[in-house]
């Protein structure tokens, strides 16, 4: 009895051993898919991401600063960066304050690239109109890179029709545009500048091409406030297209920074709207839509180089219009334009009034 239960201990010494053996093996695999999934979901994704944009911007020759603010967040499904700063040559420098997004990554299994939120937080950049027509934004010359993006098309294999239609929808639940400034100088000398509180965009989808999206903007053109918020099909047939609007501070003085001199002696007053838009463009090129507002005059008083005037006090006009413009160029509108309050009046270099 006891040789026998001094075998079989025996037995099972080698057995246990083999255990031990099996479970340091799977505890140091274990280990080691650990290690590679706190590399490629913690500490790879960033580093990576930043040397691959440093080095393309390098490539084209655009200067920056702030590219070691990328941080890429795979557990939580997050993307940040910012403040950064870029320019090419000696161009002032352009900057994004702040800017992210949150993907979802629960989409991607249904074949859609979804971003949850994008942002984009106090950018400042200055854009410019050459001579010979191309767009510098601080020194980086956007034709420069279109042809840089047609060389490598070219050089990809062309994909076929079937294989173009087979990507990833895509789409986003709120993109936001904050805080920012624009500066555009055309090559006549004119000058633009926007101020941008906020412009954002809601509930874009590809696969629901006839799901209106929402927008809005908040901000100013030349110290003009513009107020807009609609809806557009951007990707339907046809599209449709919803604006309201409302502006205020027009002035032909605000107008002129950017058009240049108007060429009058006096061009004094504002102008102020509330302006509601509904247009639907078919893809033969044929265009319906319907225009209902108010304009407000304050104050208009236009003076020519040779003496004719132009004068309107404190007026409304309103105006309820129907639109068409066909593919074939010509146009068709009805309705009703109705000018209620001050005194038009017309004068010429003679004297002669008409009221």
């Amino acid at each position: 009895m006891s040789e026998k239960t001094e075998t079989e201990q025996a037995g099972a010494q080698p057995a246990a051993g083999r255990r031990r053996r099996l479970a340091i093996r799977l505890g140091i695999g274990a280990g080691t898919l650990l290690v590679l999934f706190v590399l490629v979901v913690f500490v790879l994704p960033t580093p990576l991401a930043r040397y691959v944009i440093d080095s393309q911007l390098e490539e084209l020759g655009i200067q920056n600063d702030g590219i070691d603010t990328v941080d890429i967040d795979l557990w939580n499904s997050q993307v940040r960066a910012g403040p950064v700063t870029f320019r090419s040559g000696e161009a002032q420098d352009g900057q994004i304050g702040e800017t992210g997004f949150d993907y979802s990554f629960g989409e991607l299994f249904e074949g859609h690239a979804f971003v949850r939120t994008f942002y984009l937080r106090g950018v400042d950049i200055y854009v410019a109109r050459l001579a010979n027509g191309a767009i510098e934004i601080n020194g980086i010359n956007l034709q420069d890179l279109a042809q840089s993006d047609e060389e490598a098309a070219e050089a990809a294999p062309a994909e076929t029709a079937e294989e173009e239609g087979a990507g990833f929808g895509y789409g986003g639940e709120n993109f936001e545009f904050s805080d920012s400034r624009l500066v555009f100088e055309d090559l006549s000398g004119g000058t633009l500048t926007m101020e941008l509180d906020r412009l954002t965009l809601e509930r874009l989808r590809s696969w629901t091409p006839e799901a209106p999206t929402a927008f809005s903007f908040e901000g100013r053109l030349n110290e003009i406030e513009i107020s807009l918020d609609g809806t557009v099909a951007p990707l339907g047939d046809p599209l449709v297209v919803t604006l309201n609007s409302r502006t205020k501070g027009v002035t032909l003085d605000r107008v002129a920074r950017f058009i240049g001199p108007t060429g009058l002696a006096r061009q004094s007053g504002s102008v102020d709207s509330e302006v509601n838009y509904e247009y639907t463009i078919h893809r033969d090129g044929n265009v319906t839509g319907t225009v209902d507002g108010t304009y407000r005059f304050d104050a208009f008083d236009i003076a020519t180089e040779s003496g004719e005037t132009v004068t309107l006090d404190d007026a409304t006009l309103k105006v309820d219009l129907s639109q068409e413009l066909r593919a074939d160029g010509s146009a068709s509108a009805t309705g009703q334009l109705n000018l209620a309050g001050g005194r038009l009046l017309f004068a010429n270099t003679a004297g002669d009034a008409l009221e």
